[in-house]
């Protein structure tokens, strides 16, 4: 493989899982840091701030300024800007990242008379808030999801995700979402315009096959995928998504960098 000029790290599945770290975690950051290889840290998660990861980040000895870290929610707020007017009324289902993401780019979050819905994952979703959701999108709102992931992983079973959420809301309403995180190409063309880089001289690294390398092979961004997160060998093998160059974890990829 070629070293690329910059990297965009997917983080659950890649760099840990749940509370734990992957294999080859510090070395890969050591090797990136030494080789002044830039990177990037872009993800479908919504629920966290971009300040948590900030911070759970510089726990584990990588600090790194906050504008590189890319939520869907930061990319879900910032297509609000271009799409609806400034100040707008946002129904938001979700958890902390993801209001915290809209408020701070000056909407004004309200459960009636809103220009737009944004959905992430929503632990305590109910009822109630799918019945206002289909209600506010019938209203004629603009309906935002921030990722289509169908699962999330947890303790080694999957669990609901955003996804599912948003299907239930599409199939109340008979409006589909636009979707911002990847396998759309907002995430990763901003993440391309944080690197400073090219496409083509870009490296996704990702573990999930239907958004992260899907995602930069419709940005044109070359992939690499780590088998240490939700994809198994036997999945990849069926599937018809093939990325540039598959390792087992990040320790393998490490390896692979240091020898281009």
């Amino acid at each position: 493989m070629r070293q690329p000029l910059g990297i965009i790290l997917d983080m659950d599945g890649v760099l840990w899982q749940g509370p734990a770290l992957l294999p080859g975690f510090h070395g890969f950051f050591q090797f990136l840091d030494q080789a002044s290889i830039p990177y990037v840290f872009a993800t479908n998660n919504s629920s966290s701030s971009v300040n948590q990861y900030v911070q759970r980040l510089e726990g584990l000895g990588v600090y790194t300024e906050s504008e590189r870290v890319i939520t869907s929610g930061v990319v879900a707020a910032d297509y609000l800007t271009k799409a609806v007017p400034a100040g707008s009324r946002v129904c938001v289902i979700g958890e902390t990242g993801l209001f915290e993401s809209v408020t701070s780019n000056g909407f004004v979050v309200a459960d009636e008379d809103a220009k737009a819905l944004v959905v992430g994952l929503d632990r305590e979703i109910n009822y109630a808030k799918l019945a206002n959701a289909m209600k506010i999108i019938l209203n004629g709102a603009l309906f935002v999801g921030t990722n289509p992931d169908p699962t999330l992983p947890h303790k080694g079973l999957p669990l609901p995700g955003t996804g599912a959420i948003l299907a239930a809301i599409s199939k109340s309403t008979g409006v589909d979402p636009i979707i911002v995180g990847k396998p759309e190409t907002h995430m990763l063309t901003h993440a391309l315009s944080v690197l400073g880089v090219k496409a083509d001289d870009a490296l996704m690294v990702g573990d999930r096959l239907e958004t992260d390398i899907l995602g930069a092979q419709r940005a044109g961004i070359p992939t690499a995928l780590l088998l240490s997160g939700v994809t198994s060998e036997s999945a990849l093998n069926e599937s018809n998504i093939k990325p540039d160059s598959v390792f087992r974890n990040l320790e393998d990829l490490t390896s692979a960098l240091a020898r281009s």
